[in-house]
């Protein structure tokens, strides 16, 4: 499913905008659902499990029972005693962990004013260091988005691994909160199924599969919020109003060379 849905966006004839949302959809949603199933074994039942969790709760790693999201941020405040200088040190921890494997490449990094706020870490030696890291070519720095560890994840069925930290993580600094459930919208499930559709579509025709599952399965209907219809007499003062304003005469307005014709408002 993971080399499916790499070949059919690649193929998909999507807007700039569409690519983007529906990337990600296939990124953060798709890939870690069913990025491992083989394609000729997806049939509808399997898509419609897939929507009943996804109208429970947006994160696939939910199972309906607590639990904390734990975040794999190291520790990053530099010594002040030490050296090399505050940013070198926080590079240099960073690069670590990057090159280690505790962050693999497509983890997200806190914001700036996030570890700042974590950590304490004054916000010019964090953006000292992510430029120097950037410019190694170890992180991607987006604007007006976190960074992430560059590279692709190596991992192509896309399936999300759980971390788990170690005896010295502390959950105060890396900022890991309780998870709280957020439903799918109805209209973006709509949009996963879309996806889903075209892709065994695709599959279909280049004879990966011999059916599309998609067509047996049910995502959730969209609710249509009706606008009320304006009432009889709201109508005829409309129309009233519009006719005193055609019939009204027209003022004279005062411009360079003479007058203008100018209807009422």
């Amino acid at each position: 499913m993971a080399q499916l849905l790499d070949q059919y966006a690649a193929l998909a004839e999507w807007d700039l905008s569409t690519r983007e949302g529906y990337e990600g959809y296939i990124r953060r949603t798709i890939k870690p659902g069913l990025g491992h199933l083989q394609v000729r074994k997806v049939r509808g039942p399997v898509l419609d499990i897939l929507y009943v969790r996804l109208k429970k709760c947006g994160d696939l790693a939910c199972n309906g029972r607590p639990f904390t999201e734990h975040r794999n941020v190291p520790i990053l405040r530099p010594d002040p005693a030490a050296r090399p200088v505050a940013w070198a040190q926080v590079a240099g921890a960073l690069r670590e962990a990057i090159r280690s494997g505790a962050l693999p490449a497509g983890s997200p990094l806190p914001s700036v004013r996030e570890l700042q706020s974590l950590q304490g870490i004054r916000r010019t030696t964090l953006e000292d260091a992510f430029s120097v890291l950037a410019d190694e070519g170890l992180i991607v720095v987006r604007r007006g988005r976190n960074a992430v560890v560059a590279g692709e994840d190596p991992d192509e069925s896309g399936k999300r691994r759980l971390w788990r930290p170690g005896p010295e993580h502390e959950c105060t600094l890396a900022g890991c909160q309780r998870h709280v459930c957020k439903p799918m919208k109805a209209g973006t499930i709509r949009q996963i199924h879309s996806i889903l559709s075209g892709a065994f579509d695709t599959a279909q025709r280049w004879e990966w599969t011999d059916r599309n599952p998609a067509d047996s399965a049910k995502p959730p209907s969209a609710r249509i919020v009706k606008q009320p219809a304006p009432s009889p007499a709201d109508v005829a003062t409309v129309i009233a109003e519009g006719a005193s304003l055609r019939s009204s005469p027209a003022r004279l307005v005062p411009v360079a060379g003479g007058y203008h014709r100018r209807p009422p408002r």
